[in-house]
C-alpha cells in the first residue's frame, strides 16, 4: 500500500491518509488461525517480522493534501 494504485484493474483507491492507517492497523495484531500450537507459532513470526520491519513513518497533513486535493468542500 505504499503507492496510489491509480485505478489498477481490481485495486481499492483509498486516499494516503486511509492507506497509512490500514498499514498501521494490520502491523497491530497477527492473523488468529487454527490450533493453539500453531497460533503460537504465527504470533512468534509476526513479533520478528515486526522486530525487522522498518517503522511506517508519519504522514504530515501536508503530504496528504499533496496526493489528495480537495476542491475546497472537502472532497477530492
Amino acid at each position: 500500500m505504499p503507492t496510489s494504485p491509480n485505478g489498477a484493474l481490481g485495486s481499492l483507491d483509498y486516499k494516503k491518509e486511509e492507506r497509512h492507517a490500514l498499514a498501521i492497523k494490520s502491523c497491530e495484531a497477527p492473523p488468529k488461525f487454527g490450533t493453539p500450537e500453531r497460533q503460537k507459532l504465527i504470533d512468534e513470526i509476526h513479533e520478528y517480522m515486526l522486530s525487522k520491519a522498518s517503522p511506517v513513518p508519519q504522514l504530515s497533513p501536508s503530504q496528504a493534501s499533496k496526493e489528495h486535493p480537495t476542491n475546497g468542500d472537502g472532497e477530492a
